[in-house]
Order: C-alpha cells, then structure tokens, then sequence
C-alpha cells in the first residue's frame, strides 16, 4: 500500500489543501486538477470525461487520484426503487445487492465515491427528501444503513467503491417538512432516533459522511464540533473522512453565525469538516488562515490524511479508472431491479379482485398509463426515461385482452367520452394514478399532499361506470389518499419503481408475484395529522386527547401491507435471559398462494423512567412460506431495560398495530 505518511510530508501547504477542495465539474478544472488542486470531483456521469480527470491528477507534481463523486441514491443508469420505496420490502439481502449492482454500473462510468446511504429519519410527508429515506424506524434504517454500506464498499478487482453516510444529522426533522429550514430536536431524540443509522454504517465501515444543512442546539452543523467531533468521531468511533453537503460551508454566513466567508471556513474547518463541497472557501481562504493562526497546520494534515488513506484503501493509487463490466451485467442488474421492485410494490386494499386472470378483459387508464418519467424518481443519477418499463409496456406482455386509454394529466370530455366506450364489456378498470417525480426530491416539498391535478375527480368518474377499479398509485412520499381508498376496489401503491416498474406491477396485478411489501411510513388521513408516527412517545391526557374534526388514526399504519397468502401466528412464547429478550413462535401459510411474510417484533412499555416511545420495532425478518406451510422463528434481542421499571409488553405481527402480545415482568 501507498506510503501516504512520506507522501503527506512532500506535499506544499496548497497540494494539502488541494485535498480539502471538491468542485463540481467543468472542463476548466482540468488545469486546476493538474496542479494538484483538486482533491475530489463531483457530478461526472460520462467515462471519458473520468478518465481525462484522473489522467490529469496522475500528470500533477504528486499524482495523487482523484475522488470522482455520484448521488448514486437508487441507481446510476439502471434504476432500482427510491429509498422508501425498497426499505418497505423489508428485505435486507435486497438492499444490498442493489447498492452492489449500482455501485459496479456507476464505477464503469469511473465513479468511485457514492453519496449514499441517505440515513436521515422522518415523519414528515411534506418534505421532498423523503423517499430518500427508509422511512420513520430508526431499527429498520439501521438494518439498511449496514446492508448498503456493505453492497456498496464491495471489494471488487481490487477496488472499493467509498460510502457515503448523510446527511448527518437531523436533517428530516426541518421545520415545516420545508428544505434548508432549521430543525430543533432535544439530545434524547438525537441519540435514540436521528443518530442510530448513522451509527450502524460506521459498524459497517463507511469510508465517508456528509454533514446536513441543519442546525442542532443552536448551531449549523456545518460548525457543530459536538456532533461531528465528540459523537461522530469520539463515542461513535468513525475515522474516516466528513465533507460538507453543497456549499455548505458558504450558508454559515446565510445563518449569520459568519461574517464572511473567510470565517465560515474557519468555524467549519475547525469543527470537523474535512472536505469542502464545491463552496471552494478552503481553497480561497485556508492558507491566509494558516498564516494567521498556524496551529491549523496540524489540523489540515489529520484531514489530508483521512482523504489520503480512503484514497490508499480504495485502490486508487494502483488503478483510478473504471472498470468494464462483463456482457452479462446488464441483464442480470435488470433482473435485480425487477425483483426489488415486486418487493416495493405495497397492497394496501384488495376486495378479492387481485390477482387478475391473465385472460382478463380489462381496460387500463389514467395519466399515468405510457408515462416512463414518473418511475424514475427523483435523484435518478444518469437514468433515463427510454430504458423504463412504462406500465402499458407491462400490462401489454401479460393481459392480452387489455385496452388502453392514456388520460391527459388534467383528463377532460373527450378522455371521459374514450373511457366510457372502452370500458364497455370490460371486467375491471385499471387506474394509473400518481405523484410525477419533479414534485418529491430536495427542493420539492409541498402544501398539498392530495393526488396532483384532477386524478380525484378521474377516480370518481370511473367509479360511475360501476365496474370494479383497481387503483395504482406511484408517489415519492404519503400522499392523501383517503378518497381513493373509499373509491377504488384495490389500491397497489409504489414508491417510484424505477427502471423495472412496468414488469413489476404487471407481475403483481398478475399473480406471478405475490406482494409482501409494508409500509415504513404512517399514511395520514388529513394533513393537519402531520406528523404522525408509530413511535411517538405517551400522552398526558390519552383519555381525552383528540382532534375537533377527525380522528387520531392513520389510513395505513407502519409496518402495514396485504398479501394473496394468509398468515396466522401460532405458539408465541417470549422470555428475558439477562439483557437478552427470546421470542419464539410459529407461522403459517393457510392459503394456497406461496408467499413472504413480514414478521415484526415490537416492545411496549409499562411503569417507565424517562420518556420513551410507546411502541418501536425491535427485530423484523423476512420469510418465504409455501402454501399451507409452516415455519418455526426464534428471535434473539439485545435489550437495554434501564429505563422500564417494572414491565414491557412484547407484540409479534404483520404490522405495528395488529399481533399477539405477551407481558414479562422486570421484578
């Protein structure tokens, strides 16, 4: 391995902070880099332009590689299901495998550091980012946060593709569900909710971690030495490198806890931020500071180091380039993103209707029925609409007897006049519904969170031709849903789908895959419940809490999804070993559909010393039972049983509000 301690002590103060330095690219960079002033690139999508990149990095004094960067979130150019959508599949093996097959595609362009995992928690559907995340558990984004971390650092040829965990920390708790506001959360809450994930990618080795553009305790980020130095790097025990999120740096003067920029890169620099992120404030300002202060000198090469040793670790030093693919990837990555999309694919309501005959004589509808673009999904990196399986490309190949009518995105006479006609001798309508994706990713939140145009009023003319509807919706976060659900005889809802979202839902509607996703979001009735979760903590007043116009209940509660199989749960037993809690039990597959079960464990609370939620899911695991057969699970659960004082009460089930529960006593 590269001797990066007798590089280090080569290198002139700008070469060091060179380092330090990611810029966005442009072609005029090239000379900067050749200089040795570029540590990092970012947004290269094109393999030529990679290797032109690191061609000139290797041309400068020191040839020291370059970090090309991605938001690689859900796929580079074959697109998997957006974050929310995949972490409903419960499927852990699949959430990595994705992130290996995108890493492997994103590396043939030459990119070698993904910005993904996205660990960041929330409860708010008005906040775009949201289908980033995996939803409102931080159990169960902890279990994603290890399994993308590994898919994506697989050793592969030699080389290691870097993680990146973000955004550290709290930035779904912005105010309002709005981008860039400020967000304000107690220690308690940091620690028990928003710091988990982050904490499970560094067990797993994650090479990197991006700073958010929140604030925590009064502070930026950006300038927290609290979050990054003494949790991050102190009790969490990370070593590796931190970059600030997009010009991150430059919005301590925006917050006005900076005079100017020359300070921001001070209070940052000295906080913990490794890696400046396109703000260029290291590069203007770092050497003057040293100058006036330098003792920094000592800092700037702790940083450069950490840059140098991911570097070194990555297999930069002996081959920055991409690497080819075989003939038989693009197949195989295709075949993967289907599968993953047959597990994002949550049933919400099904009156006997699903799944379809093959033979059936169905009419297919809505705006949304050719429309590619929506399966994207925000953030889809260098995917593109052409390579999407558009639900009429789906359906076609399996229902023969399928006609199809594509709506305007605001249907009128002349849409409802083709519907009533094709609808004639038809045994269902399929409804083709959704959120386009430019409404949901950074920057993208919103007001209203109903079906965008006049989809409900569609939903409401179709329902007069009295035949039955099935509902297929495709969003980026919750929607409003609560007409369709009455409306509509099946709801199949998706979190965007990617490149695959055509095969998938014709698999589901036609049998060929058995649902089995649940959601990992709380779906709300109306907006004025936002933010509602499962793990919320007690109330004072649980005898008389309520709402003047509605209820306290979600449409869909976490953890929540229907299959074509019947699972029922036999022989619960549970028992505490010293801080260990055994659960066993027995499944059972009643039907004569195969199918895959979501089993979920939850913890309730009795007598308690502090605060703590009223429910949260401790243990979850996926498994396959074939019809009319049985399986026999035994948990194993570390528990921290400091702050219950005389009992908790154990819940084993399909979902967060349905199952068994059993009491074991502390005393």
């Amino acid at each position: 391995m590269m001797d990066i301690n007798k590089l280090l002590k080569t290198m002139t103060l700008k070469e060091k902070i060179g380092q330090l330095n990611l810029v966005s690219y442009k072609e005029e960079i090239l000379k900067t880099v050749e200089r040795g002033e570029v540590g990092a690139v970012l947004n290269v999508r094109d393999h030529m332009v990679a290797e032109r990149l690191q061609k000139a990095a290797l041309a400068s004094p020191k040839k020291i590689p370059l970090l090309l960067a991605e938001d690689v979130i859900h796929g580079f150019k074959t697109i998997f299901p957006v974050p929310l959508g995949e972490a409903c599949s419960f499927n852990p093996e699949l959430m990595e495998n994705s992130s290996r097959y995108a890493m492997l595609e994103a590396r043939e362009a030459g990119i070698n550091w993904i910005y993904a995992p996205m660990l960041d928690l929330t409860n708010d559907p008005r906040w775009g980012r949201i289908m980033e995340t995996g939803g409102e558990d931080p159990f169960l984004n902890s279990i994603m946060a290890e399994r993308k971390v590994r898919g994506t650092q697989t050793e592969d040829s030699g080389r290691i593709t870097a993680a990146c965990a973000k955004h550290y920390l709290g930035y779904g708790a912005v105010e309002a569900g709005l981008d860039y506001a400020t967000s304000d959360f107690s220690e308690t809450r940091m620690r028990n909710y928003y710091l988990p994930p982050f904490q499970a990618a560094v067990s797993a080795g994650v090479m990197s971690v991006m700073t958010a553009f929140t604030t925590y305790n009064d502070l930026p980020v950006t300038m927290s030495s609290h979050l990054i130095k003494n949790v991050l790097r102190n009790e969490s025990g990370f070593g590796g490198l931190v970059v600030s999120d997009w010009q991150a740096i430059r919005h301590l003067v925006n917050f006005g806890v900076a005079e100017d920029e020359k300070e921001a890169g001070l209070l940052a620099f000295t906080a913990g931020i490794d890696m400046d992120m396109n703000a260029k404030i290291y590069g203007r300002h770092l050497e003057e500071l040293v100058r006036e202060n330098p003792a920094l000198l000592d800092l700037i090469d702790e940083s450069v180091l950490r840059v140098l040793e991911m570097k070194a670790k990555m297999g930069l030093f002996k081959n920055p380039f991409g690497i080819k693919n075989p003939s038989c990837f693009k197949e195989k990555i295709r075949e993967a993103a289907r599968k993953t999309a047959e597990e994002a694919i949550v049933l919400f309501k099904n009156e006997g209707i699903l799944p379809l005959s093959k033979d059936s004589k169905i009419l297919v509808t809505g705006p949304f029925v050719e429309d590619k673009n929506i399966h994207l999904g925000a953030w889809s990196a260098a995917g593109h609409p052409d390579d999407v399986v558009s639900i009429r490309e789906g359906l076609s190949k399996n229902f023969p007897n399928a006609e199809f009518h594509a709506t305007k995105l605001e249907f009128d006479a002349s849409d409802l006049d083709a519907i009533r006609e094709k609808a004639q001798g038809k045994d269902c309508v399929v409804l083709a519904l959704g959120e386009p994706r430019h409404l949901s990713g950074e920057n993208n939140c919103r007001t209203k969170l109903d079906l965008p145009h006049n989809q409900e009023a569609l939903v409401s003319e179709v329902k007069k031709l009295g035949l039955p509807i099935v509902a297929i919706v495709s969003a980026g976060r919750p929607l409003l849903i609560s007409g369709i659900h009455e409306k509509a005889n099946v709801l199949l809802w998706n979190f965007h789908l990617g490149s695959e979202a055509g095969n998938a839902l014709a698999s589901v509607l036609a049998g060929d895959a058995n649902p089995s996703a649940k959601t990992t979001v709380t779906f709300p009735k109306e907006s004025g419940q936002i933010p509602i979760y499962y793990n919320r903590y007690p109330y004072g007043r649980p005898d008389i809490v309520h709402y003047a116009d509605g209820d306290m209940e979600p449409l869909y509660p976490f953890g929540f999804g229907l299959s074509y199989s019947e699972f029922k749960y036999h022989d619960f037993a549970c028992r505490l070993e010293g801080s260990k809690l055994m659960v066993e039990l027995e499944v059972e597959n009643m039907s004569d559909v195969d199918g895959k079960e979501v089993v979920q464990v939850y913890l309730l609370p009795d007598l308690i010393r502090k605060l703590v939620p009223r429910k949260k899911l401790i243990a979850c695991k996926k498994i396959f039972l074939k019809a009319r057969s049985k399986q026999r699970l035994v948990f194993e659960i570390p528990l921290d049983l400091e702050d219950y004082r005389r009992g908790i009460t154990i819940m084993v089930g399909p979902s967060s509000i349905h199952g068994r529960s059993k009491y074991i006593s502390l005393n």
